[in-house]
Formats: C-alpha cells, sequence, structure tokens
C-alpha cells in the first residue's frame, strides 16, 4: 500500500474529519507546489491559503470542500487554475469503527491530456484500484437489481466467498431483510437524507453480523452505480446492547438501593436529578428542581450542614459526604446519604443521594442491642469477679494454713488429708481461673504480654513442674527439644505454659499407663513457628468427639465427666489462648490407643537477652535477708492469722492493722520497711490508703516507701490500678508462703539499693 500510494502519478491526500492532514505523498506536494515543510508539520491553514491562491474559483472550491466535509458521499470535479493546469479531483469518506474518520482526496493532472475517453478510461482505472486495495469492505452494486457488480479483496475476506462467487450474487443474498424491506429502508434514508444504513448480513460461514453500510452513486462506463462501504459493527453493537442493559441494571439497582444521581451546572443553574431521587423525596415526576427547591427538602439542622459543604465544593473544589435528615414532600423524616464533588473540567457539582433511613434505624437498634449486651457482658465480669474475690478470700486462708500444717509434725494419715485438702483447693482455683479466662477472651478483655523467653526452658521447667503428676500415676513424662528450636522469641511465657500445663493436665488424668512424649522443634510447613507435640497412650479420643473437646464447658462424654472430672474448660481456653498468640491448636486420636494433641506459634526473635528467673529465684533464696519492720494493712482476721504464721519463723517483724486510715497513720508515726496493704478494706480502701501515702511522702520530701498490693481480684485491671495508685507490685491471693517470701525478697534487694540516706529518709519516723 506504501509503495501505491508514493508511486502512483496522482496527488493523495488524506485528512481527517475536521480537516487536518493526516497523510500526503510526495506527487501530491509536487503538483499543488507546496513546500514539504507545510505538509510534515501540519501547517493546515498554510496549505489552504496555497491550494486557493492556485485556483480560478477557490470560493467555489472552498464551499464545496466544506459541503463534502458534511457528507458522507463520494464526489468527482474538475479543477482549472489560474496558469491554465486543469487537475481532476476524486473525494471519498474514509469509514472507521466508530462512523467516518475523514476523506480521500485524489487530484490528477489532466492538462496535457485530452478530455475524452482516455482521461475518463484512465480515471475509472484509478478508481478501480482504490477500490481494489481499500481495506475496507468495498461492493459495487447494480441499483436496479441489487446485483454484484465488484467486489475488492477485503469484501472476499470478510464474507468468506471468492470474487467469482460474489460476482454471481445479489446484495439480498446477504442482507437479512427482505427486497421490500431494503427498498424501504433506502427510501427512508432518502427521505433523512442520509446515505448510510444499518442492516445484518449474513457470512458464507453462516454467522450474521452487524454491518453499517456507507453509499454513494458513482459514474463507471458511462453508468450510474452504487459504491457500498460496509464496515462491521458487531461488537459496537454488543457493546451497546451492554449498555442499554447497564442502564437498565443501573435503574433498577437505584430503585431497589434507593439510591439516584444528581448534576448541578455553574453556568446554567440547572440541576438534574435521577428517578430515583424523585421517588426518595416523593415528588411527583413533573416537579422541576431546583437549588433553592431542593434545599428546603433538609430539616433546619441539615440544611446549614450542607450549605456551607455545598459553598466550599464549589468555591475550594473541596468534596463532601454527608449523613443528613430530609422531610419529603409527604412529609415523612428520613436519613440520607449524600455525596458531591465539583467537576471543574465541566464547571458543575456531581453526585449521588440515597436514602439511609432503614440502615439507620437497624443502627440504632443494634447500637441498643450492643449496650444492652455490653451491660449483661459488664454484669457477668463483675459477678464473676466478686465471685472469684469471695471465693479466693477464704481460699487464701485454706490453702495457706493448709500450706502451714505440712511443715508440722504430722502423721502419715493427717499428711495425707492435709494433701488431700491442697490438692483440692488448688483444683477449685483451676477452676476460678479457668472460668474467669474464658470470660476475659469472650469479652475481648484478654491481654498478652510480649517479652523474650526460651522455649527450650519453658518446656523443660513445665515438664519438672507436671513430673510429680505424672510419676504419681506410674507415667512416664519425657521431653525432646531439637536442635533447630531458637534460644531466645517473643511471647507471652506464662501463657504458653498455661497450654502446655492444661494439655499434659489432661493427657495425665485420662492415661491409666504408659506415658506422655513432648517433642518441640520447628514447622516444617511454615519455619518461622516453634510446632509442639505431645503424644500419650490414654483413652483415645472418638472421631465424633474430636471437634466438640475443644467447645467450652464441654467433655467427649458424661461418662467422662463422671469418671475424670473437670469443667470441660481447659482445651478451649487453649485452643483461644493459641489463637491469640498467633498459631494453631489441633488433635488427632484413636479411641483406645491415646491422643496427639499439636499446636503452632509463631517464632518472633527476641532482640533482647533474657533474664532467667529461675536463676534469679536461685540467688533470693541463697542470699541472707535481714529482718524488715513489715506493715500488714488487712481488715480479715484469718488473713491477719495466715501472715503471722507465714512470717513466725522469718526474722522479719511484722504489725497489723485494721483499715486504710490506719495505715496512713502507722506510716506517719513509726517507720517501716514495707508495707503489704490489703486493697479491699472499711473505711479507706487500700488505693485510696496508698495515694496518702504517696501524697505524704511528696509533700514531706522522704523516699518512696515499698507498698505490695494484696487483692483477691485476679483481673489484670486490678494490678494495674494498683500500680496506678502508687503500689509496687500486686499480689493476688491465695498467696503462698514461698511466693510471699519471695516477694519480701524483693521488697530488701529494692530497699538496699537506695542511697543511706534515702533509706533512713523513708524509714525515719515523722
Amino acid at each position: 500500500m506504501r509503495a501505491t500510494f508514493e508511486s502512483t502519478r496522482d496527488g493523495i491526500l488524506v485528512v481527517d474529519r475536521e480537516g487536518g492532514v493526516v497523510r500526503a505523498n510526495s506527487r501530491f506536494r509536487d503538483m499543488w507546489r507546496i513546500p514539504k515543510a507545510i505538509v510534515t508539520e501540519g501547517l493546515d491553514a498554510r496549505l489552504l491559503t496555497f491550494v486557493l491562491d492556485q485556483l480560478e474559483e477557490p470560493g467555489l472550491f472552498l464551499d464545496k470542500v466544506k459541503a463534502l466535509y458534511q457528507t458522507d458521499a463520494v464526489d468527482a470535479d474538475v479543477l482549472r487554475f489560474k496558469d491554465g493546469r486543469i487537475f481532476e479531483r476524486y473525494s471519498a469518506p474514509l469509514p472507521g469503527p466508530e462512523g467516518i474518520n475523514g476523506r480521500v482526496w485524489i487530484f490528477t493532472d489532466t492538462t496535457e491530456r485530452s478530455r475524452g475517453e482516455i482521461a475518463l478510461q484512465e480515471s475509472e482505472a484509478r478508481f478501480r484500484q482504490i477500490f481494489e486495495q481499500n481495506p475496507v469492505v468495498a461492493l459495487l452494486i447494480d441499483p436496479d437489481s441489487g446485483a454484484i457488480l465488484d467486489a475488492n479483496r477485503a469484501a472476499e475476506h470478510y464474507y468468506g466467498y471468492d470474487r467469482s462467487t460474489l460476482l454471481a450474487m445479489r446484495i439480498h443474498d446477504f442482507n437479512t431483510l427482505q427486497p421490500s424491506e431494503i427498498a424501504r429502508e433506502m427510501a427512508l434514508a432518502a427521505r433523512e437524507k442520509r446515505n448510510h444504513f444499518e442492516f445484518l448480513h449474513r457470512l458464507a460461514s453462516g454467522e450474521l453480523r452487524n454491518v453499517e453500510v456507507y453509499s454513494g452513486p458513482v459514474s463507471l462506463g458511462g453508468k450510474t452505480i452504487l459504491c457500498s462501504f460496509i464496515h462491521d459493527v458487531t461488537q459496537r453493537k454488543l457493546a451497546e446492547e451492554e449498555l442499554t442493559k447497564s442502564r437498565h441494571l443501573l435503574a433498577e439497582t437505584e430503585r431497589i438501593g434507593k439510591v439516584g444521581g444528581w448534576e448541578f451546572y455553574l453556568d446554567t443553574g440547572k440541576l438534574t436529578w435521577t428517578e430515583a431521587v424523585y421517588q426518595l423525596h416523593e415528588v411527583d415526576p413533573d416537579f422541576a428542581p431546583t437549588v433553592e427547591r431542593a434545599i428546603e427538602f433538609y430539616t433546619p439542622a441539615s440544611r446549614r450542614i450542607l450549605e456551607q459543604a455545598v459553598r466550599r465544593a464549589v468555591e475550594q473544589d473541596e468534596p463532601y459526604d454527608l449523613e443528613l435528615e430530609i422531610l419529603t414532600a409527604k412529609g415523612h423524616r428520613r436519613s440520607v446519604h449524600t455525596i458531591g464533588r465539583k467537576d471543574p473540567g465541566e464547571r458543575k457539582v456531581h453526585g449521588f443521594f440515597q436514602d439511609i433511613t432503614e440502615r439507620k434505624q437497624a443502627q440504632e437498634a443494634l447500637r441498643l442491642a450492643k449496650e444492652q449486651a455490653e451491660k449483661a457482658s459488664r454484669a457477668k465480669s463483675e459477678f464473676l469477679a466478686a465471685i472469684s474475690h469471695e471465693i479466693r478470700t477464704p481460699m487464701n486462708v485454706v490453702l495457706g494454713i493448709s500450706d502451714i500444717l505440712l511443715e508440722t509434725e504430722l502423721d502419715a494419715q493427717q499428711r495425707r488429708y492435709v494433701e488431700m485438702m491442697l490438692r483440692s483447693g488448688g483444683a477449685l482455683l483451676g477452676i476460678i481461673n479457668d472460668v474467669l479466662d474464658f470470660s476475659r477472651i469472650e469479652a475481648g478483655q484478654f491481654q498478652l504480654v510480649e517479652l523474650p523467653f526460651s522455649p527450650r526452658v519453658l518446656v523443660e521447667e513445665t515438664v519438672k513442674i507436671m513430673h510429680l503428676s505424672a510419676e504419681q500415676k506410674g507415667l512416664v513424662l519425657d521431653a525432646e527439644i531439637l536442635p533447630e528450636v531458637p534460644e531466645l522469641v517473643l511471647g507471652d511465657d506464662g501463657r504458653v505454659r498455661q497450654v502446655l500445663i492444661n494439655l499434659m493436665g489432661n493427657a495425665i488424668k485420662f492415661t491409666e499407663r504408659g506415658g506422655l512424649h513432648l517433642r518441640l522443634s520447628l514447622d516444617p510447613q511454615a519455619p518461622e513457628h516453634l510446632f509442639f507435640t505431645l503424644v500419650d497412650t490414654g483413652i483415645g479420643i472418638a472421631p465424633e468427639h474430636m471437634t466438640r473437646i475443644f467447645e467450652p464447658f464441654t467433655q467427649a462424654d458424661a461418662g467422662v465427666t463422671r469418671r475424670f472430672g473437670g469443667t470441660g474448660l481447659g482445651l478451649a481456653i487453649s485452643r483461644r489462648l493459641v489463637a491469640l498468640m498467633g498459631g494453631e491448636l489441633w488433635v488427632d486420636s484413636r479411641l483406645g490407643e491415646g491422643s496427639a494433641f499439636h499446636f503452632t506459634l509463631p517464632a518472633r526473635p527476641a532482640e533482647s537477652p533474657l533474664a532467667r528467673e529461675s536463676a534469679e529465684d536461685g540467688a533470693d533464696a541463697a542470699e541472707e535477708v535481714r529482718g524488715l519492720r513489715i506493715l500488714l494493712a488487712e481488715d480479715m482476721t484469718d488473713n491477719q492469722l495466715l501472715f503471722q504464721l507465714y512470717l513466725k519463723k522469718s526474722p522479719h517483724q511484722l504489725e497489723i492493722v485494721n483499715n486504710g486510715f490506719e495505715a496512713v497513720a502507722r506510716v506517719r508515726q513509726e517507720s517501716f520497711d514495707l508495707v503489704l496493704m490489703d486493697l479491699q478494706m472499711p473505711g479507706l480502701d487500700g488505693y485510696a490508703a496508698t495515694r496518702r501515702i504517696r501524697q505524704w511522702e511528696q509533700e514531706e520530701g522522704r523516699a518512696p516507701l515499698i507498698i505490695l498490693a494484696l487483692s483477691a481480684h485476679a483481673a489484670i485491671a486490678k494490678k494495674e490500678e494498683s500500680l496506678a495508685a502508687g503500689c509496687n507490685d500486686h499480689l493476688t491471693k491465695p498467696i503462698k508462703k514461698q511466693e510471699l517470701l519471695k516477694a519480701i525478697r524483693h521488697a530488701a534487694q529494692q530497699r538496699e539499693s537506695l542511697d543511706p540516706s534515702e533509706r533512713n529518709a523513708s524509714a525515719a519516723p515523722a
């Protein structure tokens, strides 16, 4: 095509639909004597000037050019130049996917030729050359019979027939319309003064395609025939159908979703609504919306907000997104969601408008339900906390006295009785802790800590803790820790230990012979996770119970509960704890053969060295602690007696007061090394007493006295509250003797770390 374009003796100019030069061959420039730069640089105005300056009738030529740009006609003409030259001019439209893309102009210099048959034949030959090489489907048709007189190669390729077959056909063989219908369509086109049609053509394969046909008369061989250019618009038709469907779907969506669109044109002040917006305002279809009338629908409070938002959108290009209220034309109050933004390109503000009344009502109902649920949850939590406090307080005495009794001279039967009492008390305490943990997890109030710990040490220490229980049942308990396990990771070692103790406790409970094997490695599927596996040779779990055992307050069956006891909370809590820590817990089991519990945890690397608490404990125990003067603020006589017994053989001196008022008074009057402050006392509680002591110390310029909070509340929030009041640490009842002595040792170490002047300042009497 490019070689033909450049080698032809005719000047060819291709322009777009606005007349801008798209392409011109060198022959065109030579014939019109136009500098190359004017064409190649797109200087369209200068090009037209060059053309008009050379013609005898430039105005007539210009009028014809303008007329042709307004039509899709094929046209030929003769141009006469001021210097005597004569050109034949031929012009035809260039159809494209979206209609006419421009025109092609062909100029033939006929100055030296006769105006007779030779020129006509050569013109026809040139037309046929362009016709044949045109990439657009083209047909020459007898207007009377519809017979196809000629077809180009593009037509052969498109319709799927060879040229000889096409020349034996009529246009009616393609068109799915009847000849009479085609005639009516062409007559209608003539009345509407258009030369393009849309038909459905059948290809050789039988496939039906939508086509757009541009036709015009041309003279060939002394006969007027139709030249038709055919463009496939099937995809465009499909797109139009999809667009129609989309519009219908959008209309249905607006109706169902109660959402509509609007536009406000700033230059004209015109406001347009979609159908849904009319429905939302409950106005008739003939209602003429204006900005002023639209604003009136809003309630006074909403109106002020919207007016300010629209003003900012217009003046500052600031979009808005608001939830407001309107009163419809029928007086109904509705909540609406309106969004608007300015389109600077079209000088308009547009957006959408949605009825959210039902959503608002549902949100309000949900809010009320949430408040009720939270209220019930708080009531449950408060009830459980109160029950826990009331049980822990006497349990402190029961377990403490049992501990003391074991230190006395007892015969075998008495020792067994006391140990039974300790185990039962410990079991009851475990149940209380499980219920509280589960309640906190359910309420979303469970808090984890993230500190460095050694997985290897944790497993070894946990196995030591559980070894005695296994040994008492004649079971073997061992652990295997693979070398790949990192030395330090970040996490909550206390909760990991709780999960292991729960799983090992269950395994020991349900295993009569054999033993337990705990294995720690990295997860082969996810090497950035720790992988724990506990295998036992116990009673196993039936397949239908594999899921139920992780449900709260559930065991495999009622017989298990009767035989082995328990609340059924341990596994439920363990699974939820593992999930909270970013892992997963599951079980494999065969009834009568045993079970294997697995869980994974993220092995996040620790950045700081781990302080070995066990080593510190050993150092504490080995260090000789001098006697401290200790003040106990406790209102219950039983607990007073218990602490006296705990410290009876220690070097410490214990003084006792019954409430917060007495504690504050004694601290001001006497010197103490340590205060054990019960938080719940009549008159002035431990929180208030601690705050008064801290205030007095600050006013007097005294070093802070070490104060340890004592509470039967196990919630983390209570510990945080006591620390916020000024306590140094928090001990949760029931408090074991060794736990108390350890806390006292730590207090003594803290005191010894003070400068002598500070130590004396805190101990000096007021």
